[in-house]
């Protein structure tokens, strides 16, 4: 008589400690070998009655199978979120290259720059110097010098023309006036 009231009690006891057990399989497991799409077996004799411990069996066996889901899919974005940054690594690097490529290509350039104004003072030094050393022939020499552009009027003459001109205020005042103006142009060609 005893035996049969303990035999539910010991038959819950015993599906309770399975799923207890399971449970601890369950909680210990990373996710790979034990949480599965399929209940195991243990899990799907726990999980038969119809009585409390049966829906409590049938409520893990559906958290089993919703964690393993939620594990797949995690899993998956894992692998997908890998990847992306793998492709953003080489996207940065790839950037990074060029970036470095492009400032390479700016020092060159500037130093071509630097080399390049460097070359046009010296150049533009010397042209003074060249200027200063014609206006001293011009102002110094004793014969008439002249030029004329291409329409034939007379740009520039030194001081000696100007002198012989008879225009003492200098050759630019020579020029601007008509009455030396007429006497350059009766020079010879």
């Amino acid at each position: 008589h005893r035996d049969l009231h303990s035999f539910p009690t010991r038959r819950s006891s015993d599906l309770l400690k399975g799923l207890t057990e399971y449970a601890k399989k369950v909680a210990a497991s990373d996710g790979g070998a034990t949480l599965t799409d399929k209940p195991s077996a243990e899990l799907a004799f726990i999980a038969v009655g119809t009585d409390e411990v049966g829906q409590l069996g049938h409520a893990f066996q559906h958290m089993v199978r919703e964690l393993a889901s939620r594990e797949q899919r995690l899993k998956r974005a894992r692998e997908e979120m890998e990847g992306l940054n793998q492709t953003l690594e080489q996207r940065v690097a790839e950037r990074s290259a060029a970036a470095e490529q492009r400032a390479l290509e700016l020092a060159r350039a500037n130093q071509q720059l630097e080399q390049e104004i460097t070359e046009r003072k010296q150049a533009e030094a010397e042209l003074v110097q060249e200027r200063s050393l014609l206006h001293a022939l011009m102002d110094n020499i004793p014969d008439s010098i002249y030029f004329k552009d291409s329409s034939s009027r007379f740009s520039r003459i030194n001081k000696a023309l100007a002198a012989r001109l008879g225009c003492l205020s200098g050759p630019t005042e020579a020029l601007r006036s008509e009455e030396h103006t007429s006497e350059l142009q009766s020079l010879r060609h």
